[in-house]
């Protein structure tokens, strides 16, 4: 879901971008102020296993394929301030890295994709499926809430789109909605897997509860043989884009290390495992030494 720089120009661009850093800015404040904080590596493993994750591009029928987004797991684990952040992280790696998403829709697609897609998911759990003692309430909880991450955050795209071209709205929305439905149930279903086997279906934002060496193990997996063999279909949104004519192609604004989950001078499998991998370490990496600052500020926020 993550908007190409060519597809929107115009007041949204700022906007969104003014929007994201309110945003963001509230979340950090939350993340400091709150007294239940995951730890550095559980922030990191999460992050990387959502990267991960979204590489691996599958197919929905009609020559359009989907991938997961994860901003509903980040909350789950994280606690809604810390999935805002880590959402936002994956999302401006993405872009500075692998031209996944541009410079100038970054704001956009932080707002989709964290603010709305894990803020929304994490507010809406923790408020009525969090405390709840059976564990099948909170499964289905977490399925309720990623599918509504993945549908509020394709509105939230569609209404931007609308602005930003000369679609229709309805257009826009009908074309982007028949594709995510799928792939929200599809994300919907893995999520409650995911949440199950990583935290014992005890689905708390607590450290202890997680499994952290399981889930970089699963990034890992996922980075280094399995996003090789992602489909290769248009996703949900470059093919709705496509069939409505608003899909333009452009020069990006500067050429970035591994576009398109690559390294060039590598052979087509090794391509892509390797950048998988490597962006798997730089989120952790950045995560790890973003994590030794917070608790210094944190530290300093809590004693006034």
């Amino acid at each position: 879901m993550h908007i190409p720089e060519q597809m929107m120009n115009g007041a949204v661009c700022p906007v969104t971008a003014g929007i994201a850093v309110t945003g963001l800015a509230i979340a950090g404040y939350a993340a400091l102020k709150t007294k239940k904080k995951p730890s550095p590596f559980l922030f990191a493993a999460v992050a990387a296993f959502i990267f991960a994750a979204q590489m691996l591009n599958f197919p929905i029928g009609g020559g359009t394929s989907g991938h997961y987004l994860g901003a509903a797991f980040a909350a789950i684990a994280l606690g809604t301030p810390f999935g805002i952040l880590a959402m936002a992280l994956i999302v401006a790696l993405q872009a500075v890295v692998f031209s996944d998403g541009g410079l100038t829709v970054l704001g956009a697609n932080i707002v989709n994709m964290s603010i709305v897609g894990a803020g929304l998911a994490g507010i809406l759990y923790s408020m009525f499926f969090r405390k709840n003692e059976n564990a099948l309430s909170r499964l289905s909880g977490v399925f309720f809430v990623s599918f509504l991450s993945v549908i509020a955050a394709a509105s939230l795209c569609s209404f931007e789109l609308s602005i930003s071209t000369a679609g229709s709205a309805g257009d826009i929305f009908s074309a982007m909605m028949k594709p995510h439905s799928l792939i929200a149930l599809a994300e919907a279903s893995a999520t409650v897997v995911f949440a199950a086997v990583f935290s014992g279906i005890k689905l708390q934002s607590n450290d202890r509860m997680w499994n952290k060496s399981l889930i970089i193990l699963a990034a890992f997996i996922m980075a280094l043989i399995l996003s090789p063999f992602a489909s290769s279909f248009p996703d949900g949104l470059e093919s709705a884009a496509e069939n409505l004519g608003i899909l333009k192609e452009s020069a990006p604004l500067f050429v970035t290390p591994l576009s398109d989950y690559t390294v060039s001078g590598s052979d087509k499998f090794w391509a892509v495992s390797l950048a998988g991998a490597f962006g798997i370490l730089l989120i952790m990496i950045s995560v790890l030494i973003a994590g030794l600052f917070f608790r210094k500020t944190a530290k300093a926020v809590l004693k006034k």
